[in-house]
């Protein structure tokens, strides 16, 4: 059991909700992603993921596509962000950490070698939305001699045995999509998201989060209603691209808090 898996053991057993938080590494730069970091491992997120940028993402909607070539054209790469996470590892930064890449950025020197630099780093897991379970079985074996977690993503719309194949291979967290492809209004797939993630938790061997457009404390409050956590991403990128250009501000800082808040 890993440092990820550890603190969702914890809260299953206090009975509270997990909060995901999502950054794309170097925008608006590296010095703010560490404040970040920094400031969510002091005020009690139950952990960060870290997206590493790449130019041809596709499950990532606009403002991570933007904020993904924005780090890129900084020149920020996977060698930074690991050699940022060993520092803050090393200054005794306990929060867990995520990567959320695709399989391109990390695949360049085998899954073996990739294993090794991410638990050397102090890395606890990936999210790679591009590698599906059925191309996976690699992976997981390099991962899980490092202790590492690979965590799947499934959607309202995954089913059959898929779903079930997902739910029961996915370590640290499940990844639930909560977006639907259905016409109706917002309250009527709201409704059969939240049945879908009960439906989830049912089967799943570990807890399941939700994530992919909650845009603030109101929408995490509602959807922990049925997960066992949430993931907020692009609404906090926005909000740093727009209001910590340079330093992580009293107001980037105010709305992790009240992300917080809404789900604890």
């Amino acid at each position: 059991m890993n440092r990820l898996e550890q603190r969702l053991a914890e809260l299953k057993k206090k009975k509270q909700k997990a909060l995901a938080l999502f950054v794309t590494a170097g925008d608006p730069s590296l010095k703010v992603t560490e404040q970040v970091v920094r400031f969510c491992d002091r005020s009690g997120v139950d952990l960060i993921e870290i997206g590493v940028p790449f130019s041809d993402p596709i499950a990532d909607g606009p403002v991570i596509q933007a904020s993904a070539f924005r780090a890129l054209e900084k020149g920020v790469h996977l060698k930074q962000i690991l050699g940022l996470v060993r520092r803050l590892r090393g200054e005794g930064l306990q929060i867990p950490i995520v990567l959320m890449s695709s399989a391109n950025p990390l695949y360049g020197t085998g899954w073996v070698s990739v294993a090794r630099d991410l638990s050397e780093a102090g890395v606890d897991g990936v999210i790679i939305p591009d590698l599906p379970l059925e191309e996976s079985a690699e992976l997981r074996r390099a991962f899980e001699r490092r202790d590492l977690v690979n965590i799947m993503m499934t959607t309202p719309t995954t089913e059959g045995r898929r779903r079930r194949d997902i739910l029961r291979s996915s370590r640290g967290f499940v990844y639930f999509v909560a977006l639907i492809g259905l016409t109706g209004d917002r309250h009527e797939s709201a409704a059969i998201i939240s049945r879908r993630i009960r439906e989830a938790r049912l089967t799943a061997t570990s807890p399941v989060l939700a994530g992919f457009g909650i845009s603030g404390p109101a929408d995490a409050r509602a959807m922990c209603s049925a997960a066992d956590g949430v993931i907020v991403g692009s609404a906090l990128v926005q909000h740093l691209h727009q209001h910590s250009p340079r330093n992580l501000s009293d107001r980037s800082r105010k709305f992790i808090l009240s992300l917080l808040k809404a789900v604890k």
